[in-house]
């Protein structure tokens, strides 16, 4: 942390810029399987997934198109309300294609379930889900992403794209919110 304001803030550092750097690495060699030849739509969920979605799509060798969702369950808090809602509806064709959708934290579940139901109504052959970070706990809903690259507890975190009422996601590393 460089600056007293930071550490104001953040209890600690939980993921540094050189570890996520190497996850990403590793983890778009695991998506390459996936992400085939035959190419495939990249959906990225705004705002919070978009350092992460980024480094990613430039390190995954398999041609790709990319657009984004904006969608909405936190709402300017630190808990996801429970109420999931696509602000911006979908513009990409994704009708019989294979659909990556990278998010930036699966907590409840509900976003990414959501989601996922939204792209296999708009036809999409194949849907898949990649997070930058998956919490540890119990979820509501019987859901499950099929990649990720940290497992972390359940703590409100920020930075590598991850908010608090809009501030921190240019940090390049995840920090954990002082309570």
């Amino acid at each position: 942390m460089n600056c007293t304001f930071e550490r104001v803030f953040f209890d600690r550092v939980l993921l540094g810029e050189q570890e996520i750097r190497e996850r990403v690495d590793l983890l778009a060699k695991e998506l390459a399987t996936y992400t085939d030849d035959d190419g495939f739509v990249l959906v990225v969920i705004l705002k919070g997934a978009l350092m992460f979605a980024a480094d990613l799509s430039r390190r995954i060798p398999s041609q790709c198109s990319i657009d984004f969702l904006t969608v909405s369950s936190y709402y300017g808090g630190t808990q996801s309300t429970g109420n999931v809602h696509i602000v911006d509806g979908h513009s990409a064709e994704v009708y019989g294609k294979k659909v990556l959708v990278v998010d930036d934290i699966f907590d409840t579940g509900l976003t990414l379930q959501t989601v996922v139901k939204f792209l296999e109504q708009k036809g999409a052959q194949e849907v898949r889900t990649c997070v930058l970070l998956k919490k540890k706990k119990v979820r509501g809903v019987p859901f499950e992403v099929d990649y990720h690259a940290f497992e972390i507890e359940d703590e409100f975190v920020v930075g590598y794209g991850l908010d608090y009422q809009g501030e921190y996601r240019k940090l390049p590393y995840v920090g954990v919110m002082k309570t």
